[in-house]
């Protein structure tokens, strides 16, 4: 059976490549996740049979908050989301769920995360390189987030790469947790 990747196309159409017979956008993607790999480790971009890892690594780093496999499920149906990361043998080290929004000319990063046993290494800056290359190549004006004021790490984080707090919005996730609203806007590559 093929397994099959979700592979973001612009101008607001999506497409299935098949991982055997790659359409001709999914090069440029992996060329883009590629870049730069941290030693020992592997990218991957998701396909439906990593749902279980995904959710598994999740529930993992986000104990209180997780992203649910519905939901997960449903970004990569529908086909305006990528999942990436990279992994360490098999193991999910680091990923992140990005959503693109063509008509607002935006990405914005559903999830962002490092497993415990991995941090410390410059997954996390090079997930942020990897997602700003991406607006880059596919011409995305911005990237947003929502964040935890309480997770100073995260926060470390989208500022070191030159996101800025645009406004707290009150009890944002579903746990009632505020978040700050994160944006970046990009600049056109000349």
């Amino acid at each position: 059976m093929e397994s099959t990747a979700f592979v973001f196309r612009p101008r607001g159409s999506y497409i299935l490549a098949m991982a055997t017979r790659i359409n001709r956008r999914a090069p440029r993607l992996q060329k883009l996740i590629s870049a730069a790999v941290p030693q020992g480790f592997t990218p991957f971009v998701a396909r439906r049979n990593d749902l279980d890892d995904i959710e598994e690594f999740s529930h993992e780093v986000f104990a209180d908050n997780p992203t649910e496999r519905k939901y997960i499920r449903h970004l990569l149906s529908d086909g305006h989301a990528v999942i990436f990361g990279l992994k360490k043998g098999e193991e999910i080290a680091a990923c992140c769920t990005l959503e693109m929004n063509v008509r607002q000319g935006r990405i914005y990063i559903v999830e962002i995360a490092v497993h415990a046993n991995h941090r410390g290494r410059g997954l996390g800056q090079w997930t942020m390189k990897r997602i700003e290359a991406l607006a880059n190549s596919y011409d995305y004006r911005r990237i947003t987030s929502h964040v935890t004021p309480g997770n100073r790490m995260s926060l470390s984080l989208h500022r070191r790469f030159g996101m800025r707090p645009q406004r707290l919005v009150r009890r944002y996730f579903h746990d009632g947790h505020d978040a700050y609203y994160m944006q970046m806007d990009i600049q056109a590559a000349s």
